[in-house]
């Protein structure tokens, strides 16, 4: 018994879903995985070590002359010449701030961003919050009109109802059902252009309720 009872409990774990998301862990999730974001980042290395690079000391040179004499076998003499050149101090402290204010540009432009894809993520997830309470009230309202339908179709068989309000019940069902249509395709594009974000890295999101936004008491701040 316990063999049997181990096996199928092995096998019901692996069967479970992704676990759904909240909106700070899709964030979350974008921030890592984001293309945009992650390309971003390289470009910005690179640029840095370019910035770097334009404040370092020239690479030196080196030179090697022999010297021949009338009446010497051979060389006479040699001179090896090591160059490198350089330019004053102020010019390199000049060179370092306008480094610094290239490096900060590239921090800004990475987090402007970053912000902005956050920014796009974040409205995404409240749109499919939207949607899944819309799909809550469509599946209440459609349940409400099957049971509505059913009621007065056992109604015109009893003689109690008419052709006309059956009819009735049944276009309100086909519009309810039209919403629902409409819901789940709305939803569907919402997702992907979120698993677009996410990298097409799997999320799973199925929020109902919006992010609580904190109380700002000091309204001049």
């Amino acid at each position: 018994m316990k063999r049997i009872i181990l096996i199928t409990t092995v096998c019901a774990c692996g069967l479970l879903p992704l676990q759904a998301q909240s909106v700070d862990e899709v964030l979350q999730s974008v921030a890592q995985h984001n293309k945009s974001i992650q390309a971003q980042q390289k470009n910005g290395e690179a640029e840095k070590i370019g910035i770097e690079a334009e404040n370092s000391l020239e690479d030196p040179t080196v030179e090697y002359s022999s010297f021949f004499s009338k009446g010497v076998n051979g060389q006479s003499g040699s001179e090896l010449v090591v160059s490198q050149g350089f330019d004053f101090p102020t010019v390199y402290n000049s060179r370092n701030r306008a480094g610094r204010d290239k490096k900060e540009a590239v921090d800004y432009r990475a987090e402007a961003l970053r912000r902005n894809v956050l920014l796009e993520a974040k409205t995404l997830c409240l749109d499919m919050i939207r949607l899944n309470r819309q799909r809550d009230l469509l599946d209440k309202r459609m349940q409400n009109a099957d049971e509505l339908l059913a009621l007065y179709e056992e109604r015109l068989r009893a003689g109690d109802a008419t052709v006309i309000e059956v009819n009735k019940i049944k276009m309100e069902r086909m519009s309810i059902q039209t919403e629902v249509l409409q819901n789940h395709t709305d939803h569907r594009t919402a997702l992907q252009s979120l698993l677009a974000l996410n990298g097409n890295m799997p999320l799973t999101f199925e929020g109902r309720e919006y992010p609580t936004i904190p109380t700002t008491l000091d309204f001049e701040a």
